[in-house]
Protein backbone atom coordinates (compact mmCIF):
# COMPACT_ATOMS: atom_id res chain seq x y z
CA UNK A 1 0.00 0.00 0.00
CA UNK A 2 1.04 3.88 -0.70
CA UNK A 3 -0.44 7.03 0.34
CA UNK A 4 1.01 9.88 -1.97
CA UNK A 5 -0.18 13.49 -2.99
CA UNK A 6 -2.84 13.23 -5.32
CA UNK A 7 -6.33 14.86 -6.92
CA UNK A 8 -8.39 13.38 -3.70
CA UNK A 9 -10.55 16.12 -1.42
CA UNK A 10 -8.18 15.83 0.79
CA UNK A 11 -5.01 15.90 -0.92
CA UNK A 12 -4.27 12.25 -1.26
CA UNK A 13 -3.73 9.08 -3.49
CA UNK A 14 -3.91 5.30 -2.54
CA UNK A 15 -1.97 3.22 -4.27
CA UNK A 16 -2.27 -0.89 -3.07
CA UNK A 17 -1.46 -4.16 -4.13
CA UNK A 18 -4.43 -5.56 -2.17
CA UNK A 19 -7.65 -3.36 -2.74
CA UNK A 20 -10.02 -5.36 -0.81
CA UNK A 21 -7.94 -5.41 1.98
CA UNK A 22 -7.80 -1.10 2.37
CA UNK A 23 -11.30 -1.26 0.82
CA UNK A 24 -12.25 -3.17 4.39
CA UNK A 25 -10.28 -0.81 5.83
CA UNK A 26 -11.91 2.52 4.83
CA UNK A 27 -15.57 0.84 5.39
CA UNK A 28 -14.65 -0.60 8.72
CA UNK A 29 -11.86 1.59 10.54
CA UNK A 30 -12.21 4.24 12.94
CA UNK A 31 -9.41 6.24 11.93
CA UNK A 32 -10.93 6.08 7.66
CA UNK A 33 -13.79 7.73 9.47
CA UNK A 34 -11.67 10.19 10.93
CA UNK A 35 -9.70 11.08 7.33
CA UNK A 36 -13.28 11.18 6.52
CA UNK A 37 -14.32 13.92 8.22
CA UNK A 38 -11.54 15.72 8.04
CA UNK A 39 -11.95 15.87 4.09
CA UNK A 40 -15.46 16.80 4.45
CA UNK A 41 -14.11 19.48 6.27
CA UNK A 42 -11.79 20.43 3.83
CA UNK A 43 -8.90 20.14 6.63
CA UNK A 44 -5.89 18.65 5.41
CA UNK A 45 -4.58 16.12 7.66
CA UNK A 46 -2.01 17.91 9.34
CA UNK A 47 -0.12 17.22 12.67
CA UNK A 48 -1.34 20.68 13.97
CA UNK A 49 -4.86 19.21 12.77
CA UNK A 50 -5.07 15.83 14.39
CA UNK A 51 -3.82 17.78 17.60
CA UNK A 52 -6.71 19.78 17.63
CA UNK A 53 -8.76 17.02 17.55
CA UNK A 54 -7.20 15.21 20.22
CA UNK A 55 -7.30 17.83 22.84
CA UNK A 56 -11.22 17.33 22.62
CA UNK A 57 -11.57 14.02 22.33
CA UNK A 58 -11.71 10.90 24.77
CA UNK A 59 -8.92 8.34 25.40
CA UNK A 60 -10.42 5.84 23.49
CA UNK A 61 -10.64 8.66 20.35
CA UNK A 62 -6.89 9.52 20.94
CA UNK A 63 -5.47 5.90 20.43
CA UNK A 64 -7.54 6.56 17.03
CA UNK A 65 -5.80 9.30 15.77
CA UNK A 66 -2.96 7.93 16.74
CA UNK A 67 -3.65 4.75 14.52
CA UNK A 68 -4.17 7.26 11.74
CA UNK A 69 -1.38 9.55 12.12
CA UNK A 70 0.88 6.61 12.41
CA UNK A 71 -0.51 5.64 9.02
CA UNK A 72 0.09 8.84 7.38
CA UNK A 73 3.44 9.29 8.82
CA UNK A 74 4.69 5.91 7.61
CA UNK A 75 3.49 6.12 4.44
CA UNK A 76 5.04 9.55 4.64
CA UNK A 77 2.20 11.50 4.21
CA UNK A 78 3.01 13.67 7.29
CA UNK A 79 6.82 14.15 8.40
CA UNK A 80 7.93 12.12 11.11
CA UNK A 81 8.37 13.86 14.49
CA UNK A 82 9.39 13.34 17.68
CA UNK A 83 6.17 11.53 19.47
CA UNK A 84 7.05 11.17 23.17
CA UNK A 85 7.42 14.80 23.35
CA UNK A 86 4.15 15.61 21.41
CA UNK A 87 2.23 13.14 23.58
CA UNK A 88 4.03 15.36 27.13
CA UNK A 89 3.11 18.48 25.72
CA UNK A 90 -0.73 17.01 25.39
CA UNK A 91 -0.91 15.96 28.54
CA UNK A 92 0.51 19.01 29.59
CA UNK A 93 -2.26 21.33 27.72
CA UNK A 94 -5.20 18.64 28.74
CA UNK A 95 -3.74 18.71 32.64
CA UNK A 96 -3.32 23.01 32.69
CA UNK A 97 -6.51 22.87 31.35
CA UNK A 98 -8.46 20.74 34.08
CA UNK A 99 -6.01 23.11 36.87
CA UNK A 100 -4.80 26.57 35.74
CA UNK A 101 -4.12 27.32 39.23
CA UNK A 102 -0.71 25.42 38.48
CA UNK A 103 -0.19 26.51 34.89
CA UNK A 104 2.82 28.31 35.52
CA UNK A 105 4.60 25.89 37.77
CA UNK A 106 3.48 22.93 35.78
CA UNK A 107 4.58 24.26 32.59
CA UNK A 108 7.82 25.17 34.17
CA UNK A 109 8.45 21.93 35.22
CA UNK A 110 7.74 19.99 32.28
CA UNK A 111 9.75 22.74 29.79
CA UNK A 112 12.93 22.84 32.29
CA UNK A 113 13.11 19.20 33.46
CA UNK A 114 10.40 16.47 31.60
CA UNK A 115 11.10 17.55 28.14
CA UNK A 116 14.57 17.84 27.77
CA UNK A 117 14.75 14.61 29.15
CA UNK A 118 12.66 13.02 27.01
CA UNK A 119 14.01 14.73 24.30
CA UNK A 120 17.47 12.74 25.06
CA UNK A 121 15.55 9.54 25.38
CA UNK A 122 14.15 9.78 21.95
CA UNK A 123 16.58 8.29 19.72
CA UNK A 124 15.94 5.11 22.15
CA UNK A 125 13.85 2.73 19.68
CA UNK A 126 12.70 0.74 23.02
CA UNK A 127 10.03 1.46 25.25
CA UNK A 128 8.67 4.44 23.93
CA UNK A 129 4.95 3.76 25.88
CA UNK A 130 6.97 3.68 28.93
CA UNK A 131 8.50 6.95 28.85
CA UNK A 132 5.06 8.24 28.00
CA UNK A 133 3.56 6.88 31.16
CA UNK A 134 6.89 7.90 33.21
CA UNK A 135 6.14 11.45 32.24
CA UNK A 136 2.53 11.11 32.77
CA UNK A 137 3.16 9.79 36.07
CA UNK A 138 5.31 12.89 36.87
CA UNK A 139 2.72 15.05 36.11
CA UNK A 140 -0.24 13.66 37.52
CA UNK A 141 1.75 13.09 40.58
CA UNK A 142 2.67 16.94 40.42
CA UNK A 143 -0.82 18.35 40.11
CA UNK A 144 -2.33 15.70 43.16
CA UNK A 145 0.68 16.87 45.11
CA UNK A 146 -0.01 20.84 44.65
CA UNK A 147 -3.38 20.71 44.80
CA UNK A 148 -3.33 18.79 48.22
CA UNK A 149 -1.55 22.00 49.52
CA UNK A 150 -3.51 24.19 48.44
CA UNK A 151 -6.57 22.74 49.87
CA UNK A 152 -4.57 23.16 53.17
CA UNK A 153 -3.69 26.75 52.07
CA UNK A 154 -0.42 26.41 51.19
CA UNK A 155 1.75 27.33 48.37
CA UNK A 156 4.55 25.35 47.13
CA UNK A 157 7.06 27.85 49.01
CA UNK A 158 5.17 27.24 52.06
CA UNK A 159 5.14 23.06 52.12
CA UNK A 160 7.91 21.70 54.70
CA UNK A 161 8.86 18.40 55.40
CA UNK A 162 6.33 17.31 57.97
CA UNK A 163 3.19 17.97 54.87
CA UNK A 164 5.44 16.11 52.66
CA UNK A 165 5.88 13.02 55.09
CA UNK A 166 1.70 12.92 55.61
CA UNK A 167 0.54 13.29 52.40
CA UNK A 168 2.97 9.86 51.11
CA UNK A 169 1.60 8.27 54.52
CA UNK A 170 -1.74 8.85 53.57
CA UNK A 171 -1.97 6.95 49.67
CA UNK A 172 -0.58 4.32 47.72
CA UNK A 173 3.08 4.47 47.46
CA UNK A 174 2.82 5.52 43.55
CA UNK A 175 3.05 9.16 45.17
CA UNK A 176 6.61 8.73 45.49
CA UNK A 177 7.16 9.34 42.39
CA UNK A 178 6.44 13.00 42.95
CA UNK A 179 10.09 12.98 44.25
CA UNK A 180 11.16 14.48 41.12
CA UNK A 181 9.15 17.38 41.22
CA UNK A 182 10.30 18.29 44.39
CA UNK A 183 13.84 18.12 43.79
CA UNK A 184 13.06 20.06 40.77
CA UNK A 185 11.33 22.75 42.81
CA UNK A 186 13.99 23.14 45.35
CA UNK A 187 16.88 23.37 42.90
CA UNK A 188 14.99 26.17 40.99
CA UNK A 189 14.36 28.05 44.64
CA UNK A 190 10.48 26.93 44.58
CA UNK A 191 10.36 25.75 47.98
CA UNK A 192 11.90 27.61 50.82
CA UNK A 193 12.11 24.85 53.54
CA UNK A 194 15.19 22.70 53.13
CA UNK A 195 15.92 20.25 52.35
CA UNK A 196 12.91 18.79 51.56
CA UNK A 197 13.00 15.13 51.09
CA UNK A 198 11.23 12.31 49.51
CA UNK A 199 12.50 8.55 49.70
CA UNK A 200 12.91 6.18 46.07
CA UNK A 201 9.44 4.49 46.03
CA UNK A 202 9.95 1.47 47.94
CA UNK A 203 10.41 -1.61 46.16
CA UNK A 204 10.19 -5.14 46.92
CA UNK A 205 13.14 -7.50 47.64
CA UNK A 206 12.69 -9.11 44.03
CA UNK A 207 12.26 -13.15 43.93
CA UNK A 208 12.91 -15.21 41.61
CA UNK A 209 12.82 -18.54 40.17
CA UNK A 210 14.22 -22.01 41.69
CA UNK A 211 17.03 -23.29 39.02
CA UNK A 212 14.69 -26.67 37.81
CA UNK A 213 11.57 -23.78 37.23
CA UNK A 214 14.01 -21.80 35.13
CA UNK A 215 15.74 -24.41 32.98
CA UNK A 216 12.02 -26.05 32.86
CA UNK A 217 11.09 -22.85 31.10
CA UNK A 218 13.67 -22.37 28.89
CA UNK A 219 13.34 -25.76 27.83
CA UNK A 220 10.01 -25.79 26.77
CA UNK A 221 10.67 -22.06 25.02
CA UNK A 222 12.96 -23.84 22.72
CA UNK A 223 11.51 -27.07 22.20
CA UNK A 224 7.70 -26.56 22.39
CA UNK A 225 5.86 -26.24 19.22
CA UNK A 226 2.43 -25.92 20.66
CA UNK A 227 3.28 -22.85 22.18
CA UNK A 228 3.27 -19.19 19.53
CA UNK A 229 6.54 -18.50 17.99
CA UNK A 230 6.63 -15.13 19.25
CA UNK A 231 6.38 -16.53 22.60
CA UNK A 232 9.01 -19.09 22.48
CA UNK A 233 11.14 -16.49 20.82
CA UNK A 234 10.89 -13.99 23.45
CA UNK A 235 10.97 -16.32 26.18
CA UNK A 236 14.19 -18.02 25.21
CA UNK A 237 15.40 -14.56 25.14
CA UNK A 238 14.01 -13.88 28.97
CA UNK A 239 14.87 -16.48 29.97
CA UNK A 240 18.74 -16.67 28.64
CA UNK A 241 19.64 -13.79 28.60
CA UNK A 242 17.29 -11.48 31.17
CA UNK A 243 16.91 -8.73 28.64
CA UNK A 244 14.19 -6.17 29.53
CA UNK A 245 10.71 -6.83 27.34
CA UNK A 246 11.08 -3.07 26.13
CA UNK A 247 14.46 -4.43 24.01
CA UNK A 248 13.32 -8.06 23.12
CA UNK A 249 10.11 -6.33 21.10
CA UNK A 250 12.28 -3.84 19.25
CA UNK A 251 15.09 -6.11 17.81
CA UNK A 252 13.77 -6.41 13.61
CA UNK A 253 13.91 -8.26 11.14
CA UNK A 254 11.46 -10.62 9.38
CA UNK A 255 8.01 -9.90 7.47
CA UNK A 256 6.16 -6.98 6.39
CA UNK A 257 2.86 -6.46 4.87
CA UNK A 258 -0.47 -4.96 5.13
CA UNK A 259 -1.02 -7.02 9.07
CA UNK A 260 1.64 -4.18 10.59
CA UNK A 261 0.81 -1.11 8.31
CA UNK A 262 3.97 -0.87 7.16
CA UNK A 263 6.79 -1.47 4.87
CA UNK A 264 9.15 -1.30 8.30
CA UNK A 265 10.48 -5.09 9.40
CA UNK A 266 9.99 -6.20 12.94
CA UNK A 267 10.41 -9.24 14.52
CA UNK A 268 7.25 -8.56 16.78
CA UNK A 269 5.50 -6.25 14.33
CA UNK A 270 2.55 -3.96 16.53
CA UNK A 271 -0.87 -3.38 15.48
CA UNK A 272 0.47 0.40 15.27
CA UNK A 273 1.62 1.81 11.32
CA UNK A 274 5.56 1.43 12.05
CA UNK A 275 5.59 0.14 15.44
CA UNK A 276 7.08 -2.76 16.68
CA UNK A 277 4.63 -4.57 19.61
CA UNK A 278 4.71 -3.11 22.81
CA UNK A 279 6.45 -4.67 25.48
CA UNK A 280 2.92 -4.95 27.66
CA UNK A 281 0.95 -6.32 24.89
CA UNK A 282 4.40 -8.75 25.15
CA UNK A 283 4.55 -9.16 28.51
CA UNK A 284 0.49 -10.29 28.56
CA UNK A 285 1.71 -12.72 26.11
CA UNK A 286 4.13 -14.23 27.95
CA UNK A 287 2.09 -14.29 30.99
CA UNK A 288 -0.95 -16.17 29.44
CA UNK A 289 1.11 -19.16 28.36
CA UNK A 290 2.61 -18.86 32.39
CA UNK A 291 6.12 -17.60 32.21
CA UNK A 292 6.87 -15.29 34.83
CA UNK A 293 8.65 -11.88 33.74
CA UNK A 294 9.99 -10.49 36.76
CA UNK A 295 10.92 -14.31 38.69
CA UNK A 296 12.72 -15.08 35.63
CA UNK A 297 14.93 -11.88 34.79
CA UNK A 298 15.73 -11.80 38.40
CA UNK A 299 17.21 -15.23 38.18
CA UNK A 300 19.24 -14.39 34.92
CA UNK A 301 20.70 -10.95 36.18
CA UNK A 302 21.46 -12.52 39.72
CA UNK A 303 23.23 -16.16 37.25
CA UNK A 304 24.95 -12.94 35.31
CA UNK A 305 25.98 -11.24 37.99
CA UNK A 306 28.24 -13.24 39.51
CA UNK A 307 30.20 -14.24 36.49
CA UNK A 308 30.17 -10.83 34.86
CA UNK A 309 31.82 -7.31 36.60
CA UNK A 310 28.88 -4.76 36.59
CA UNK A 311 30.62 -2.03 34.60
CA UNK A 312 30.31 -4.97 31.83
CA UNK A 313 26.63 -6.05 32.91
CA UNK A 314 25.50 -2.96 32.93
CA UNK A 315 25.91 -1.85 29.53
CA UNK A 316 24.91 -5.13 27.60
CA UNK A 317 21.57 -5.20 29.50
CA UNK A 318 20.85 -2.00 29.33
CA UNK A 319 20.83 -1.53 33.37
CA UNK A 320 21.84 0.99 35.51
CA UNK A 321 25.12 0.92 36.63
CA UNK A 322 24.25 1.00 40.53
CA UNK A 323 21.74 -1.58 39.98
CA UNK A 324 24.19 -3.79 38.29
CA UNK A 325 26.34 -3.12 41.06
CA UNK A 326 23.39 -4.39 43.52
CA UNK A 327 23.17 -7.57 41.56
CA UNK A 328 26.87 -8.65 41.79
CA UNK A 329 27.92 -10.93 43.91
CA UNK A 330 31.51 -11.25 42.86
CA UNK A 331 34.74 -9.90 43.67
CA UNK A 332 36.23 -8.84 40.46
CA UNK A 333 39.69 -7.29 41.62
CA UNK A 334 41.02 -10.72 39.63
CA UNK A 335 39.14 -9.21 36.38
CA UNK A 336 41.19 -6.17 36.62
CA UNK A 337 44.09 -7.35 37.49
CA UNK A 338 44.32 -9.54 34.52
CA UNK A 339 43.30 -6.46 32.27
CA UNK A 340 46.32 -4.86 33.47
CA UNK A 341 48.39 -7.56 31.90
CA UNK A 342 48.59 -9.00 27.48
CA UNK A 343 50.53 -11.47 25.88
CA UNK A 344 50.20 -12.82 22.41
CA UNK A 345 49.75 -9.12 20.97
CA UNK A 346 47.52 -7.45 23.02
CA UNK A 347 45.27 -10.78 24.21
CA UNK A 348 44.24 -10.74 28.07
CA UNK A 349 45.20 -12.71 30.50
CA UNK A 350 42.11 -14.40 31.48
CA UNK A 351 43.42 -16.81 33.93
CA UNK A 352 42.97 -15.13 36.87
CA UNK A 353 39.42 -14.26 36.48
CA UNK A 354 38.18 -18.27 35.09
CA UNK A 355 39.60 -19.53 38.10
CA UNK A 356 37.71 -16.73 39.92
CA UNK A 357 34.39 -17.76 38.29
CA UNK A 358 34.01 -19.72 35.68
CA UNK A 359 31.40 -18.87 32.66
CA UNK A 360 28.34 -21.52 32.86
CA UNK A 361 27.53 -23.44 29.50
CA UNK A 362 24.77 -24.93 28.13
CA UNK A 363 24.54 -28.10 27.38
Amino acid sequence: MTLASGSSRCGLRWECDQPRTVLSWVRNSHSARLLADLAAAERTPTHEALDGVARDVGRGDTQTIDYLRGILVTYQVLPERDELVAHIERHLARTVKRHPEHALLLSSYVRWSLLPRARKASPRPAGSNHRIRWAYTRINTAVAFLTAMREQGLGLADVTQHQIDAWLAGAPSTRYEVRDFVVWAARRGHSHSHPLLVPHRPKKDPVGLDEDSHWELLHQCLTDTALPLDVRAAGAVLLLFGQQLARIASDAPPPSGWAANSPRHWLFPGTRPGQHLSAAALARRLAAHHIPIRPARTTVLVQLAGDLPPAVLAPLLGLHAVTAERRAATDWTAYLEARMFTRDGGAPVLAAVNRKAALPTIE
